[in-house]
């Protein structure tokens, strides 16, 4: 069984949105990945099977970090674009605090 076919029926069985930490622990050792960090992997797989197959995925993230199936989703959340610009570091202040860091 795949990543997303254990977090497919995860999420069905719960019928309420749930993070990627969450379903991990809901899994109990069905998921396929031996990472130590197993929750990395079901948000990324989640993440990049909403941007691969955006409204045709199985899956829809209902706030940050929380996923449901599409079928059983209320309210579906739209992530708002991120601005461009805005106050930088110059690379003379990146140099100087790393060497603060350092020190």
């Amino acid at each position: 069984m795949s990543t997303l076919a254990v977090v497919e029926d995860v999420l069905r069985k719960a019928r309420i949105p749930l993070s990627a930490p969450q379903i991990v622990t809901r899994a109990r050792g069905r998921l396929p990945t031996k990472a130590r960090r197993p929750e990395l992997v079901v948000a990324r797989d989640l993440a990049l099977s909403l941007r691969r197959l955006g409204d045709e995925s199985p899956f829809v993230r209902t706030a940050p970090g929380r996923f449901t199936l599409r079928d059983l989703a209320d309210d579906v959340y739209e992530a708002k674009p991120q601005q461009r610009g805005g106050w930088k570091w110059t690379p003379q202040q990146l140099r100087t605090r790393a060497i603060r860091r350092a020190s």
